[in-house]
């Protein structure tokens, strides 16, 4: 989801950015779970304990008024007593 507000556009919402995931573990249904800026990681059960999380500064700008973007997200997974910055 992107409803952020684009260059150059005067905007009275600044809008919102989300990547939704989707992982599975053998032999499980998949687990959807969702990372933005606001909140940028998620303890999936998959992943035994351990945490994924969006590297927010490999986030795209909003994209300008009538051009298309292709929306790619980095993302770590890290132990949980491991601290979430590079």
């Amino acid at each position: 989801e992107d409803s952020r507000c684009p260059p150059g556009v005067q905007c009275v919402w600044a809008g919102k950015l989300s990547y939704r995931f989707s992982i599975r573990r053998a032999g499980a249904a998949p687990e959807t779970f969702t990372l933005s800026p606001g909140a940028p990681q998620a303890t999936p059960k998959a992943v035994d304990g351990r945490r994924i999380v969006l590297d927010e500064a490999s986030i795209p700008a909003p994209p300008a008024p009538g051009t298309s973007l292709v929306y790619r997200a980095s993302i770590r997974i890290v132990s949980s007593n491991q601290p979430t910055t590079p």
